[in-house]
């Protein structure tokens, strides 16, 4: 039951949110290949959505979604453009487009976001288009996880 619900104070909530958040999978420093889909840690998977397998969240039930995703790009050795696409349902069909250019070893985030209405089962997944570095998991006791994926059922 994704039900709204209003407190004694009257915020708005749910009584079970329909919620996805992980961090990029990959140690860090990670080039992925054009085209490839990122995986991502489940942390918070209230609706056992993610599939690892295949790296896309399946959506469980119909509505409007938020999909937010930060990839910060590394470029320890060349200068160069991070590029990704928020697809739905495959290859290429994308809904939403992160771009970030950087020098050599230096640091820059690609971010994007979208609110879009999904049918139950469509598929949600991060599409690497370059083959630059990212800055994924840790890699060490000081560094904190950095590049991310949250997907939030809106009603």
């Amino acid at each position: 039951n994704t039900a709204m619900t209003i407190d004694s104070d009257g915020r708005v909530g749910f009584n079970n949110p329909i919620l996805f958040w992980g961090q990029l999978s990959n140690t860090s420093p990670f080039a992925p290949t054009a085209n490839q889909f990122l995986s991502f840690r489940d942390d918070v998977d209230t609706a056992s959505g993610w599939n690892s397998s295949n790296n896309y969240y399946v959506v469980p039930k119909a509505g409007y979604y938020e999909v937010h995703c930060m990839l910060l790009m590394n470029s320890q050795t060349n200068a160069g453009n991070l590029d990704f696409f928020i697809s739905k349902n495959g290859v290429d069909n994308f809904i939403a487009r992160g771009f970030t250019s950087a020098g050599a070893s230096d640091y820059q985030p690609a971010v994007a976001t979208v609110i879009q209405p999904l049918a139950a089962n469509d598929q949600i997944s991060i599409q690497s288009r370059s083959t630059v570095e990212i800055w994924g998991a840790v890699n060490s006791v000081n560094s904190a996880d950095v590049s991310s994926l949250s997907i939030k059922f809106l009603g």
